[in-house]
């Protein structure tokens, strides 16, 4: 069974690219290959002879260089992980009948109702996702499997002491840590509820820093919304062992209210730390507030929500080890690839 993934950008902070690389890494009986345009993390998957780039920069020509590809490589299936891909992968399929077809939908989306999501098959991340698509894109839901975004454990892995790695960001041993993890873009990401919340959280405690790792388009104005606070601020960019940072982070927040299930949530509970994430994204459906999160659900509830849970030591601990609990039996990546392989092999039968 031989499977082309397609995606966008190659990006240390991308939740997809992620994904891609726990598959990349892991020995399968599936043979993969991967496409995609570039990104920061392009270096690291270049190693990979089984990993390739697209050479041309418009639709027709990326359809061309597929058609080859597929044809050259006896490529079975497509499995498209963006909207433009998902059409790319469409039209391949008219065009080499034996090639089938999935889309793993990643992300909200309500426009382009007739290019979108013309797959043979859709797995959905969430159930959120699977309702999205039914409601907005008239898919029938026979049509749609949900399954979770897979953790691997190779994110655990330790490449500089905590001690030394706050000495090196200049953080003091007994403050305590606030994350943040992923792109930067107030538009899908909702970064100024925290940058709201600032002010208000260092003005009765002081003992904060709040720790931002990530790139995007709005990297700069995080920086002018913080710059008052730079004390307590720290912004870095995307980094390869981000496991060393989840190891010195206390608190992980997830503030955007349309996350279809954040895969730093997931990796935050590897490392058992608690979490708070806004209510109204899809995480009410999955996690339990009080329970394996704190629930959020504006910048003034986070306010309280955030001082209320830093001086509850053993809350804290309680919290990060259920999620902990929950994300190993729901979110291993040995699952993850044993369903994949069932939705192949169905997809093969068709």
């Amino acid at each position: 069974m031989r499977v082309l993934h397609l995606w966008t950008k190659a990006n240390v902070a991308c939740g997809v690219s992620r994904v891609l690389k726990c598959l990349l890494e892991t020995e399968t009986d599936i043979e993969l290959f991967f496409y995609f345009e570039n990104g920061d993390n392009a270096n690291y998957f270049k190693q990979y002879n089984n990993v390739y780039f697209f050479k041309g920069k418009y639709f027709l020509t990326k359809l061309f260089e597929l058609l080859t590809f597929c044809i050259k490589n006896q490529i079975d299936i497509i499995h498209s992980h963006h909207r433009y891909y998902d059409l790319l992968a469409y039209l391949l399929n008219k065009l080499l009948k034996n090639v089938k077809t999935v889309t793993t939908v990643h992300y909200h989306s309500y426009d382009k109702k007739l290019l979108s999501y013309k797959a043979n098959m859709l797995i959905a991340v969430s159930d959120e996702i699977k309702r999205m698509l039914i409601k907005n894109y008239k898919i029938k839901e026979e049509k749609i499997i949900t399954l979770y975004n897979p953790v691997d454990n190779i994110v655990k892995e330790i490449t500089i002491d905590p001690v030394e790695l706050k000495k090196k960001l200049l953080i003091e041993e007994n403050k305590t840590i606030v994350g943040y993890i992923g792109r930067f873009d107030y538009s899908v990401k909702y970064l100024n509820i925290i940058t709201k919340a600032i002010p208000k959280i260092l003005e009765l405690n002081k003992n904060i820093i709040f720790l931002f790792i990530g790139n995007g388009i709005d990297r700069i104005r995080l920086l002018n919304e913080t710059l008052s606070f730079k004390e307590n601020i720290k912004i870095i960019d995307s980094i390869q062992h981000i496991g060393d940072y989840y190891n010195i982070i206390d608190v992980l927040i997830s503030p955007s209210p349309i996350e279809p299930f954040g895969l730093t949530v997931i990796e935050a509970g590897l490392f058992s730390k608690p979490v708070i994430v806004n209510v109204n994204g899809a995480f009410k459906n999955y996690l339990a507030d009080g329970k394996t999160a704190i629930f959020f659900n504006n910048s003034d509830d986070l306010v309280v929500k955030l001082l209320n849970l830093i001086s509850n030591n053993e809350l804290m601990s309680e919290l990060g080890s259920k999620l902990n609990q929950y994300i190993t039996i729901n979110h291993s990546l040995e699952k993850y690839i044993k369903i994949l392989r069932e939705i192949y092999l169905t997809l093969l039968l068709k």
